[in-house]
């Protein structure tokens, strides 16, 4: 399918509508509205086991969002549980257009809208396979970590916006006036670091009230949603009392597939969804 019929109506490959305009998908599926959790997936890490029973899995605990780890070689904002995933992924040969693949399939044999998909990075994705997920049903938003120093920028951005993919962004702890500018040019959710440092379960979240009143005012009514720390029910409801509109899991899935494959990321996620929506 061309960029042109997906812009003219035309239908993904994975028979999920168009959007008619950039992160609709995804804000349909998260906000002020519709509180809901954000869950990594390690789409590719062979310890995550079959990827159709983990995907699976994360849709019928609940979540929102799918957000799809794609593998980097140096993902220095990551703790150990991510660092070690993506590495174990590069090793076993996934790359954006194996993971594309295997969720434009997935995609198209469920039925109803499932959860939005997000894929997640680091600069060094190229634009065209960002593209061709995009097109093919296999990612409704992009959330890149330091975007501005992708190659492609910001002909990147257009070309997704004109394919109706949301822009998502990451807020960091302590951040600068280009993480401000990539907040203030969101069209999915603005992601806040609920605490300091990398990721991971070591730390519970640190969210304040005031944090996420400072990023609603940089979003203009988009989706607010914190992770970082999250590892039961009561770190997500202390994300939600803080006034996020969703909670980020990350590390703690992984190391639930890790260690007891979609039985125990299911019983991982479904109190932090009823947490999230209660």
């Amino acid at each position: 399918m061309t960029e042109r019929s997906v812009r003219e109506g035309g239908v993904p490959a994975s028979g999920a509508p168009p959007s008619s305009l950039p992160g609709d998908r995804l804000t349909a599926a998260i906000g002020p509205a519709r509180p809901g959790v954000v869950a990594y997936v390690p789409l590719g890490d062979p310890a995550a086991g079959d990827p159709v029973a983990m995907l699976d899995a994360y849709t019928a605990a609940g979540v929102a969002v799918l957000e799809v780890g794609i593998p980097d070689p140096d993902p220095w904002m990551d703790g150990p549980e991510v660092r070690e995933s993506m590495a174990r992924a590069l090793a076993a040969g996934a790359e954006p257009a194996t993971i594309a693949a295997t969720l434009a399939a997935w995609r198209a044999a469920r039925p109803g809208p499932g959860p939005a998909i997000v894929w997640f990075g680091y600069p060094r994705i190229p634009g065209s396979a960002i593209a061709a997920a995009v097109t093919d049903g296999a990612c409704d938003a992009i959330l890149m970590l330091d975007a501005h120093r992708h190659p492609e920028a910001p002909g990147l951005a257009s070309r997704l916006s004109a394919l109706g993919a949301g822009r998502c962004a990451f807020l960091p702890w302590d951040p600068a006036p280009v993480d401000d500018a990539a907040a203030r040019a969101v069209t999915g959710y603005l992601m806040l670091q609920a605490r300091p440092g990398l990721t991971g379960t070591a730390a519970a979240p640190a969210l304040t009230p005031d944090r996420v009143i400072a990023a609603r005012a940089l979003v203009a009514g988009r989706p607010v949603v914190a992770g970082f720390g999250v590892a039961d029910a009561a770190g997500a409801r202390a994300i939600r009392a803080a006034g996020a509109d969703g909670v980020v899991v990350g590390s703690a899935c992984i190391r639930a597939l890790r260690t007891g494959g979609p039985a125990a990321l299911h019983a991982l996620l479904a109190p932090i969804v009823a947490a999230v929506a209660g």
